[in-house]
């Protein structure tokens, strides 16, 4: 198993949202420009043999964009674990727009487009991103410098992923 055993502890797992949801918490509003405006709905639940009773294991949630967009998302712990992290479902998003649709994944460099009046999906394979790193966006608030990535947007993505897992926590089916 991949996960450490304390996942199976009671108390000591802060909820699949708050573990996994983060990373989407974060790299939506960079991804886009846009920021969380409210949530909508969030549930957790155990789906998946995951040793204990304590660990909900499946986890979804759907958020509304500041400009009326609908993110929806599972992040559930259910890929097998002998693949490790290299399934390309692993990380996928689908962005629907009125022009046409767009999916990605973080394990194949491409981008799979479908265009509006276009008759084939489009392939694009992405230039290598070498814009700043964490460490260098941490540098550079250490130094007192303005960074996209700093503490007050990590506290607010934090803050987010807490707010999201109490929603789940709060839910009955």
């Amino acid at each position: 198993d991949s996960r450490p055993h304390w996942y199976f502890e009671p108390g000591k797992h802060g909820g699949t949202i708050n573990d996994i949801a983060i990373h989407a918490l974060d790299f939506i509003p960079w991804m886009t420009g846009l920021e969380i405006k409210s949530f909508a709905a969030a549930r957790t639940w155990k789906a998946f043999d995951s040793k204990c009773d304590c660990f909900n294991d499946a986890a979804q949630f759907m958020l509304v964009l500041n400009n009326g967009c609908g993110v929806l998302g599972d992040v559930s712990y259910s890929e097998p674990d002998s693949h490790g992290y290299k399934m390309p479902h692993y990380w996928r998003f689908t962005v629907w727009g009125t022009k046409g649709v767009i999916e990605f994944n973080c394990i194949e460099n491409k981008i799979s487009a479908w265009i509006q009046g276009e008759k084939e999906p489009r392939v694009i394979i992405p230039e290598h991103y070498s814009g700043p790193r964490y460490i260098d966006w941490f540098l550079m608030e250490l130094d007192g410098k303005e960074a996209e990535l700093n503490t007050a947007v990590v506290l607010k993505r934090a803050r987010q992923a807490l707010e999201l897992q109490q929603m789940a926590d709060h839910f009955s089916d």
